[in-house]
């Protein structure tokens, strides 16, 4: 983005050159009047930028000046000009010297300036009033979606669309207003509809590029006009919206189908119980063969789910299995989404009570092979989304699924992800709620950090996970099920191993500085054959002085009794 000031140059720029009498001709001087008026709409879009009156009179005389001009180029460039000045003039001046020379501009001989016209009532439907917008703008924009011309037809569409969101996000439309959108509208929907059932059923490799510029453009607004419309069609009127839905998501052009996939969460909540099998739908744009159909698909899953999993009509089983088939999508960044929302997911499933969904979910997860393969991004938010998971899942289901996870994402994770994953064990260890469970967990994913046949960096993500440790669990509860594997790291033959435990024990003086295994393992690091772990261990200080308390502040004191209460309470509902 560019700053105000700048903007401003650029405007005055773009001013000063089309001023200007230029000596270019034919394609030349179209070219010259396209790229400076373009520039002066960008110009003009930039936030803030100083207009003063002065270059509003400017920016006006201009567009005057070009809309009477015989040259197309120059009556193009009026439009642009009209669309940008009206974002900075106010209400009635844009209303008393813009609107009705665009009006003029759009029955323009020339299907370019009209074209541009129409294009430039979005602007000004953004900068008049909705009496104006409904009684002046509207009936031409609605006429040329009619137009013989494509371009013209596909802008007016585009326009169309516009405006409808405009009208939406302003909120301020009375309901006589929002009627006449409704109505309005559609009678167009359905009309547009029954041409892309028409057009959509052909094998669009071998249509005119007419017809296929007119369905990119439909596929793009249906939910646009659906969404404004859908109060104001009758049941045969919404069979005929379905059938043309269904159309553009089983044609053979992979751009329809993928403007289907990003609308298909709104075009479900307009439908949804109204016609038709929404699920087949989702399933069939769930399996489509184009990387990026399914890619928009898990962009919104978890939108379409709210809908598709209270839709009497949609099979949820099936649905399910769509959900876990995007999971383990070939291509990562169909995974990525759907492990990104991974939490809402299960929320979802549980809250209508389909548990062998999660199970399924879960499975999925654990096959998910871009774990292994060096993806970072989607290791890293798989570690996140299991961490925020947790709290939903019962002590069996953490140990026996859940662990074993993080515990692959610690062997094959990038770095930041390995002491992520081994941080989050810690926290699934503190959510189970049986003793035994409990001690085979610490066992099996906390003490085997620490096994001497693991590579010394998995060794390093031992004190990681038992950083975590004293911060998730209390003195006495860490004292019992974790600081043996801390002192054994003291043994380590790798110095980096004891260098990172020497720099940290700080951390764990407070929980663990009575414990006579932990005081013998300062005497160790105290005599340690590495010069590095010796000047990080002298640099603490004395910490054999006996006096642990100056570790323990009165804060840590007060947390520590809260979290060994809340521990014997949850301990003592097994």
């Amino acid at each position: 983005p560019i700053c105000p000031g700048t903007g401003k140059e650029i405007m005055n720029c773009s001013i000063r050159m089309l001023n200007e009498d230029t000596e270019l001709q034919n394609q030349d001087r179209v070219f010259f009047f396209q790229v400076w008026s373009g520039l002066l709409v960008e110009s003009m879009q930039v936030t803030n930028i100083p207009v003063s009156k002065e270059d509003i009179n400017r920016l006006l005389q201009l567009g005057h000046r070009f809309s009477e001009d015989r040259r197309m180029e120059n009556r193009k460039a009026a439009g642009r000009i009209y669309g940008a000045a009206c974002t900075a003039c106010d209400r009635s001046l844009t209303e008393s010297e813009i609107v009705q020379r665009v009006l003029k501009l759009s029955y323009d001989e020339d299907v370019i300036v009209l074209g541009t016209a129409i294009e430039a009532m979005v602007m000004l439907a953004e900068s008049i009033g909705l009496n104006t917008t409904q009684g002046v703008l509207w009936p031409r924009i609605l006429k040329t979606t009619n137009s013989g011309d494509v371009r013209v037809r596909c802008t007016a569409l585009r326009t169309v669309a516009s405006i409808l969101r405009n009208v939406r996000d302003r909120n301020v439309a009375s309901d006589a207003v929002k009627l006449f959108f409704r109505k309005s509208v559609a009678s167009l929907l359905v009309a547009e509809a029954n041409v892309i059932v028409r057009d959509a059923k052909e094998d669009l490799r071998n249509v005119p590029d007419e017809i296929y510029m007119t369905l990119e453009v439909q596929s793009e607004i249906l939910g646009e006009l659906l969404y404004t419309a859908m109060d104001a069609l009758d049941p045969q009127s919404t069979v005929e919206v379905y059938h043309a839905y269904v159309s553009l998501a089983s044609c053979n052009g992979p751009l329809l189908r993928r403007n289907v996939a990003y609308n298909f969460p709104g075009f479900s909540m307009c439908m949804s119980g109204k016609y038709g099998d929404l699920g087949s739908l989702f399933t069939l744009l769930c399996h489509d063969r184009d990387d990026e159909v399914r890619w928009k698909v898990s962009a919104g899953l978890h939108e379409s789910l709210k809908i598709l999993l209270k839709d009497p009509m949609v099979d949820n089983v099936a649905a399910g299995k769509c959900v876990v088939a995007l999971l383990t999508d070939e291509n990562l960044a169909v995974s990525g989404n759907v492990v990104e929302h991974l939490e809402e997911l299960i929320k979802r499933f549980r809250e209508e009570n389909l548990d062998d969904h999660v199970n399924n979910l879960l499975t999925g997860l654990s096959q998910l092979e871009g774990m292994l393969d060096g993806s970072w991004r989607l290791q890293e938010i798989i570690c996140k989304q299991l961490k925020n998971c947790i709290p939903l899942f019962d002590g069996p289901t953490i140990a026996g699924v859940i662990l074993p996870l993080l515990w692959n994402l610690t062997q094959h994770g990038m770095p930041p992800v390995r002491e992520s994953a081994a941080e989050t064990i810690m926290h699934c260890l503190r959510n189970i709620d049986d003793k035994d469970l409990l001690n085979f967990s610490v066992k099996k994913f906390y003490i085997r950090l620490g096994s001497f046949e693991n590579p010394y960096r998995i060794r390093l993500n031992l004190i990681d996970a038992a950083l975590e440790g004293t911060r998730v669990f209390s003195s006495v509860f860490f004292r019992e099920f974790f600081c043996q594997a801390v002192v054994d790291l003291a043994e380590d033959p790798l110095s980096n191993v004891r260098l990172k435990l020497a720099r940290h024990v700080p951390a764990f003086m407070p929980a663990c500085g009575t414990v006579p295994e932990f005081e013998s393992m300062l005497r160790e690091l105290q005599k340690d054959r590495d010069q590095d772990v010796l000047m990080a261990i002298k640099s603490i200080g004395n910490l054999l002085d006996g006096k642990v308390g100056r570790w323990q502040t009165p804060e840590w004191i007060a947390q520590d009794r809260q979290k060994l209460k809340e521990e014997r309470l949850f301990y003592a509902t097994e």
